[in-house]
Order: C-alpha cells, then structure tokens, then sequence
C-alpha cells in the first residue's frame, strides 16, 4: 500500500497541479478498496459483509449527521460572503488578511473538534448505560477542556497576533492589517469551546433537531446576515464585527439550550433508575 501511494505521489510530481489532483483522487479510491478487502478478509477481526439496509436506522443515522455536514458545508459559503464583502469595501489587501484569519480560525477550531468527537462515545455509552453521574462529570469536563483550548489559542490571537500573522506572510502591509484586525476577530472564537462541547454533547444525546438549530444558528442565521448587514453601517470593518457578534450571541443560545436539556434529560434518566 505505502508503495503505491509513493508511485501515485511520484506521479503527481511529474505532472504537475493536475497530476496532484488526479493523485489524490487515485490515492482515496485505492485506500478505500484496500480496506474494505482487508474487512472482508480473514485477517480481519470484524467480518465486513452486506446487510439489508434498515430504513428508520439510516434516517436516525442521517438525522445525526446532518448537523456537522451543515457545519462544514456552510464554510465555503461563508468564504464567499466575506470575500465579495471585502473585495467590495476594502480590496485585495483585505481579502488576504481574511484568508489568514480563516486559517488561524482552523488552527483553533480543529484540535477542539478533535476532543469533541473524542469524547461524543463517552457521553453516548454512559447515557446508554444510565450513568447519569458519569454524563454529568464527562460534560462538566468536555466543556471545561473546550473553552480552556479555545482561551488559550485565541487569546494568542488576541493578545499576541504578530505570532500568528508571520506564520503566513512576509508582506508588511498584510501583516499590519492582519495584527489590527485579529484581536476583534477572534474575541467570540475565545468562548467558542462551549458551543463546540454542547453541540458534541448533543449530538451525543440524540439531540438531533437542537444539534441542527445550532449548527444554522452560528452561520446561516447569524453570521452570513450580519457579514452583508453591517458593512453598510460601518464599511469594511463591519465584515470583521460580524464574527465576534455572530460567536458571542450563539454561544449564549447554546449554553441555555444545553443546560434545559440536560436537566430534561437528567430528569429522565433519574426516573428510569
């Protein structure tokens, strides 16, 4: 396997950006039916095979993950807004200080991400199993954990947004413009662990429809709005307002929303016990 994904990379090299496109696409086919051939073997120890598909399972299934798939799909959609936005009221020079924004966003978004879907199996077992202390104690740790992340690597941003304005350019300019706007960007991003840990733990719970309004709420209720709403007011720094805005008022929703349900929740498994 790791040959030919070597042969497939070599081949990129040779051809050139096409060829780096063609490889990739290559290189998941070839990965997916290696694994789906080694599940099927005996050499594996969970035997893959067919099964009749089980409607009300797969629209359950489906009904949980609709609301990441929202979350992810609405990013492009959200790049195009400040883009348009930026190049409109500002320039080239700001719609390069907004793809550096967006990829610092991803440095302190992801690794909170990873914890949440680390700890979703946790929070889903032990309410299976009608643990209601563990639920609570797992929670208690999943947001604090989260909003400590998001703390700690926004408010680098923040307070130190040289560091992270470097990493992605020598141009003095864009570095300037980058380091004046990051600290009003990021302000919401700070408390961000919370909505990422009570939307995880929704989607732990079952909780499909609230998982869904808060995925919307953050970006196609709120920030997509405020993007092409505020810049009318306030020119090309209202595109940058929009975020913190956005971030602040969800993540308010989202906390109330998660403590009624766990009480609700709690209630219910305290009554079964």
């Amino acid at each position: 396997m790791g040959v030919i994904i070597t042969l497939i990379a070599a081949f990129s090299a040779f051809a050139g950006a096409g060829g780096a496109q063609l490889a990739t696409v290559i290189s998941q086919f070839v990965s997916a039916v290696w694994i789906v051939s080694f599940l099927k073997s005996k050499r594996s120890v969970l035997y893959l095979k067919l099964v009749r598909p089980d409607k009300s399972l797969i629209l359950k299934i489906a009904a949980w993950g609709i609301a990441p798939f929202v979350m992810q799909s609405t990013e492009s959609l959200v790049t195009i807004t400040f883009n348009t936005g930026l190049q409109h009221y500002g320039g080239d020079l700001y719609v390069g200080s907004m793809s550096i924004l967006m990829s610092i966003m991803q440095l302190i978004v992801i690794p909170v991400n990873g914890i949440t879907q680390g700890v979703q199996p946790i929070i889903s077992y032990n309410y299976g199993a009608g643990n209601r202390m563990r639920v609570k104690e797992t929670v208690i740790r999943l947001v604090s954990v989260c909003l400590l992340g998001t703390l700690i690597l926004a408010g680098v941003a923040i307070f130190c947004p040289g560091i992270y304005a470097s990493m992605f350019t020598n141009d003095a300019e864009l570095v300037a413009l980058t380091c004046r706007i990051m600290p009003i960007f990021f302000l919401g991003i700070a408390i961000f662990g919370i909505q990422a840990a009570c939307q995880a733990t929704f989607l732990a719970l079952g909780q499909a429809k609230v998982s869904l309004f808060i995925a919307t709420l953050r970006k196609i209720i709120l920030l997509i709005p405020l993007a092409l709403i505020l810049p009318k007011f306030s020119g090309v720094k209202g595109i940058y307002i929009a975020e913190p805005v956005s971030d602040v008022i969800s993540v308010i929703v989202t906390s109330v929303l998660c403590v009624i349900t766990l009480k609700r929740i709690f209630s219910e498994m305290e009554d079964k016990s």
